[in-house]
């Protein structure tokens, strides 16, 4: 923000103390929304330039030498990916305010702000706060976000808001409803919304208003100044993103998960069940093919191959019969694909971790699986409930497993889950600076994640 105000003042022009005066006044509003950690033009994986939110000098740059520019975001800015793990795990000091003063926001929802633009006084603020929050400030311009998942253009009521970001979503469009611009800018930072807005005042009254705008494209490649400014970073991620975190004994192969129980999944499984409060795990396949070789383990490698996906850890309150119920509705899928009486997706193959149990091919679906007991030999129970991990891929519901369980709706699985942790990332991050070996003892063991096997 400082950085705006030095160039007003220089200008001469628009300084905020600024008083009104008959005449236009004419302001370019770009929002920003959902970087979720995109904040470098590098992934520090892969080589190729990406967008991202310190490409956003791109757009608002070549504005601020002839118009009033307003840099609101409207949040969802840390995240994933190697620079916010970074800084948010491992340097323990958040970057995001440097980055944030360095281009120059005038607000960062969903914090209120109240700010002045050459005499005009704008608010920014969440929607069900902000017609409240323009009274107060007697604000000439309403900026306002909403989580776009929850807005119906039919439903929601918009008077009084000049411009509306909605986001959260995913969804990429601009429109005008009433009086109101509708900016969603979608995800990862690849575009951003830009909105004309002219004011017409008569002394220091606002006689008139008008409101236009669309999407801008964000450029992949950031600025050389930028790259200048956050060398130091640059050189931080990079170096953290190629340091070895730990070390793998033994080769995980991906076919053998097909046949039986694996190191494979093993893994997968353990990592699951150290979380806290889990009892039981459901864990899939995360590759079709391939195998992870034994040796050193480097942070890009748990991004390119050990978790390639942006997955929490989601825990949800099952009965014994649920889980039961859905590892029937999982094998049954994998008994199809052996027997070539269907082709469904291996990617909807889950196992039980933290239990011991068999699937017996021979019988009818509903009737395969008998689980025995818990990894650690406590009695499982069929009527009690228990504290089951997965990831929130699965606990969306993806595959109808939950569905064949008896949770039939969104609202049913909802109203079950105990807690959304975090990335798996970070847990296996956590995991290898526990214990950064990992033995086939440590990640098959079968005290921890239990036995199951097939009768055929």
């Amino acid at each position: 923000m400082k950085r705006i105000i030095l160039f007003a003042v220089a200008l001469g022009t628009f300084a905020s103390c600024a008083t009104l005066k008959t005449g236009e006044y004419s302001f370019r509003v770009v929002t920003t929304q959902d970087a979720f950690g995109r904040w470098f033009d590098s992934t520090f994986v892969k080589p190729s330039a990406r967008a991202s939110l310190l490409a956003v000098e791109n757009v608002v740059e070549p504005m601020r030498g002839s118009e009033n520019v307003v840099l609101v975001d409207a949040g969802n800015m840390g995240g994933n990916g190697n620079a916010a793990f970074y800084y948010e795990n491992v340097a323990k000091k958040s970057i995001l305010p440097e980055i944030t003063d360095y281009l120059g926001y005038d607000a960062l929802l969903p914090e209120k702000s109240y700010f002045k633009n050459n005499g005009v006084r704008f608010v920014a603020a969440p929607l069900d706060e902000a017609r409240a929050y323009a009274k107060k400030h007697k604000a000439h311009v309403v900026i306002a976000e909403v989580d776009g998942n929850r807005f119906d253009k039919d439903k929601t009521e918009l008077d009084g808001i000049d411009i509306l970001i909605a986001h959260n979503d995913g969804r990429t469009y601009s429109k005008v409803i009433g009086n109101t611009l509708v900016i969603d800018a979608g995800r990862g930072v690849r575009k951003a919304g830009s909105a004309n807005v002219i004011l017409d005042f008569k002394g220091r009254k606002l006689v008139g208003k008008k409101v236009e705008g669309g999407l801008v494209s964000v450029d992949s490649d950031v600025t050389s100044r930028a790259r200048e400014h956050f060398n130091d970073a640059y050189a931080a991620v990079t170096s953290f993103s190629h340091s070895v975190v730990g070390h793998l004994d033994v080769d995980l192969d991906v076919k053998e998960a097909f046949n039986g129980q694996s190191d494979y999944i093993n893994f997968y499984q353990s990592l699951a069940l150290g979380y806290p409060g889990v009892d039981l795990c459901f864990s899939s396949f995360l590759a079709l093919d391939g195998k992870i070789a034994k040796g050193d383990i480097v942070y890009n490698d748990i991004i390119k191959t050990l978790y390639p996906f942006d997955n929490r850890i989601t825990v949800l309150s099952l009965s014994g019969e649920e889980v039961r119920m859905f590892l029937e509705a999982s094998y049954d899928l994998q008994i199809q694909f052996q027997t070539g009486a269907g082709k469904p997706s291996p990617a909807n193959f889950e196992f039980g971790g933290g239990i011991n149990y068999t699937v017996d091919v021979n019988k009818p679906y509903g009737e395969r699986v008998v689980i025995s007991s818990f990894a650690d030999g406590r009695p499982f129970s069929l009527d009690k409930r228990y504290n089951v991990a997965m990831t929130s891929y699965r606990a969306l519901g993806a595959g109808w497993l939950l569905d064949k369980a008896g949770l039939k709706t969104t609202a049913d699985i909802k109203a079950r889950v105990v807690e959304e942790g975090p990335y798996f990332k970070t847990l296996l991050y956590e995991y290898l600076k526990a214990n950064p070996n990992l033995t086939r003892e440590r990640i098959s063991d079968p005290k921890v994640v239990g036995e199951w096997k097939y009768i055929r």
